[in-house]
């Protein structure tokens, strides 16, 4: 008896599913954006609960930057949305520059933890004794050490090192 194929047909293989390459390392800014500004806002957020200051008025005080106190202040939950997005503007603007670095400076790449604490602590520099006192919102009465403290601290820890993290994997989609 002859075979007429049927007993040796097999299905035909599928594909092999391969994965969307992304060689963009836009979307890897943008997340470190989000989670290095929602991390930092969540330490503001816990510092300024324990002194009853909501998360509302913490966004307003950020859009106050761009607007002034008063009209920060006036605004409502626009102007802490303003805030926020200013904010995570601002985080993502960090993570690009930390990229950019890391690309002329690839050794930048290879210890992501201790530069990034570090980027993190010149970003602290930057933003609130460069920046933040350029910008339309009044300077403080008073410094207040426990929360300049913090805020050295999450910057190192909550901007910097993400920003740095997330720039190394943007790097390496390349």
């Amino acid at each position: 008896m002859t075979t007429t194929g049927i007993d040796t047909w097999r299905p035909p293989r599928r594909a092999a599913r391969t994965r969307l390459a992304v060689r963009s390392p836009l979307p890897w800014l943008l997340l470190a954006g989000l989670v290095a500004g929602g991390l930092e806002l969540s330490v503001a957020f816990g510092f300024w609960a324990l002194r009853d200051v909501g998360p509302l008025r913490i966004l307003q005080a950020i859009a106050s930057w761009a607007l002034g106190r008063e009209a920060a202040f006036a605004g409502g939950a626009q102007t802490a949305a303003l805030g926020a997005a200013l904010y995570v503007y601002l985080v993502t603007a960090m993570a690009a520059a930390y990229y950019c670095l890391g690309r002329r400076y690839p050794g930048l790449h290879a210890h992501p933890l201790r530069y990034g604490a570090l980027y993190g602590l010149a970003l602290y520099v930057l933003m609130f004794r460069i920046l933040v006192p350029l910008s339309a919102a009044p300077p403080p009465r008073q410094a207040d050490p426990a929360w300049t403290l913090t805020c050295i601290v999450a910057y190192a820890l909550c901007v910097g090192i993400p920003c740095a993290l997330f720039a190394k994997r943007a790097t390496d989609v390349r």
